[in-house]
């Protein structure tokens, strides 16, 4: 993050989309809306 902050926009709303990419398919990210549809804790597996 800090290093981000000196960074070119551009540069920066890349590593932006990547890292949101990365999470959004991630199998916490299914568990964790799941488990709030489902009004539980989630179990969460760090993948």
């Amino acid at each position: 993050m800090q290093q981000g902050q000196d960074a070119d926009i551009r540069l920066v709303h890349a590593l932006e989309q990547r890292a949101f990419g990365l999470f959004f398919a991630s199998e916490d990210r299914i568990e964790g809306t799941t488990a709030c549809v489902e009004k539980r804790d989630p179990d969460f597996k760090r993948r």
